[in-house]
């Protein structure tokens, strides 16, 4: 079975009860998705360690995208308040909807709402990562059919999710050929807002199947 990792941006290690929550956060919610084993290099940079600013404070919105991925807290290990999960969901929505703009039906690599870290590793799995393979180059860009994510939430208290794994499946059409991304994006709270701070990803298609993963050495797993 191949194992997600994550990159080091999660959190820097202040203390040992939050490294702890942390590795717990993502075993519990790769579970819950009934995903495989996780594993974290907890050493990140300042500005990308969770914080315990409330979780119900908005995202930095940057306006609709373009593009809809209807977005769903299913689960959760804990306790989430009604008004603080409807918000949850509406942040990463916008992130994530933001992230497919930019990066599959735009074939950027700005990676929004990635963490440093998983950006740089991002940008290294970009044949998966992007819409880069999808169609000619200069021809039209991808087109999302359909997209839709679903999260699972650690939530010790009722208002305060400290972090969350989201299923992701998007389907995209390039010059007529069908290609499906699937895989988990993990997610935790920072002083920049929710981001994403390690993948698991693979896309299907026209293209044969690449998949890539972050890797806890800060190397990316690139193609497979």
């Amino acid at each position: 079975m191949r194992s997600p990792h994550a990159s080091d941006d999660a959190s820097r290690p202040p203390a040992r009860s939050r490294r702890t929550l942390v590795v717990a956060l993502v075993a519990v919610v790769v579970l819950l998705l009934g995903g495989g084993a996780a594993v974290l290099a907890l050493s990140g940079d300042e500005e990308d360690a969770p914080t315990a600013t409330e979780p119900g404070e908005p995202a930095d919105e940057k306006g609709d995208p373009g593009v809809a991925v209807p977005t769903r807290v299913v689960r959760v290990a804990g306790k989430l308040h009604p008004a603080a999960e409807r918000r949850l969901a509406k942040q990463l929505r916008v992130l994530l909807e933001e992230y497919v703009e930019d990066a599959y039906v735009g074939r950027g690599k700005a990676f929004p709402g990635f963490t440093d870290k998983a950006r740089r590793l991002a940008r290294r799995d970009a044949d998966v990562t992007t819409g880069r393979r999808l169609g000619a180059g200069d021809g039209e860009p991808p087109v999302l059919r359909s997209g839709r994510v679903r999260v699972a939430v650690l939530s010790p208290r009722p208002r305060q999710p400290v972090g969350a794994t989201a299923a992701v499946r998007l389907v995209l059409t390039a010059d007529g050929s069908r290609s499906t991304v699937t895989g988990q994006l993990h997610l935790t709270p920072t002083r920049r807002g929710w981001q994403v701070f390690g993948y698991e990803l693979a896309m299907s298609g026209a293209g044969g199947r690449v998949d890539a993963s972050t890797e806890k050495d800060g190397t990316s797993g690139g193609n497979r």
